[in-house]
């Protein structure tokens, strides 16, 4: 009974060391992929590139809530409702001009900046990235076999592949959706690589 206990608390006790080491990893990258997330938004806005707009506030949206941060994920919610209602209104012919209004622009750029000065003080090390070899044809199937999985599911733990993934010819587009934390786009891509055959031989 003792023996079946102390397993399971140090099966709890890897299993937490694991989540921890993966969030740290998350809020790394969202630092690396998000530092002039704002500024790239503003610059469609000003440009009236609506549409791209709102896909930077989503993607902002699902980064924020990958790492917990609510406050930051609620304000780039508001944003790209905003902008979906901006578009809808173009769409029935309105021409008003287009616009973050004040308060949301500000709460905005605020919350992002909280979250990355946040995160940089808890990131002092870099992330580490190992040199791997070029799989062969065998060995990309059962990658992209358990990568498909990952992503299927949502699962953040796909950024552990990236070193992997990255040694594969061809998936540039891949990773950077993976590092965008875009999984659902990640999974497409996928599934586009997994039809293209391109891996098949060698």
């Amino acid at each position: 009974m003792v023996s079946v206990s102390m397993d399971k608390s140090q099966q709890n006790t890897a299993e937490s060391a694991r989540e921890e080491e993966l969030q740290k990893i998350l809020r790394q990258y969202f630092v690396k992929n998000n530092q002039f997330k704002y500024d790239e938004l503003i610059k469609a806005v000003d440009e009236g590139n609506i549409k791209l707009a709102e896909e930077i506030a989503h993607s902002l949206k699902s980064n924020a809530g990958q790492i917990g941060e609510q406050r930051l994920q609620e304000a780039a919610e508001s944003a790209e409702a905003l902008f979906s209602r901006v578009r809808r209104m173009k769409k029935t012919g309105d021409t008003g001009e287009v616009y973050i209004l004040d308060s949301l622009r500000k709460t905005l750029k605020n919350e992002l900046e909280l979250v990355l000065e946040k995160l940089k003080l808890m990131s002092e090390t870099n992330i580490s990235n190992p040199i791997y070899l070029i799989p062969n044809s065998n060995e990309v199937q059962e990658i992209f076999e358990k990568l498909q999985h990952l992503l299927m599911h949502f699962n953040p733990e796909c950024i552990n592949m990236l070193g992997i993934i990255s040694s594969i010819p061809g998936t540039e587009e891949l990773v950077q959706q993976i590092e965008d934390f875009e999984f659902e786009q990640a999974a497409f891509t996928l599934e586009k690589l997994r039809k293209e055959g391109k891996f098949c031989n060698g």
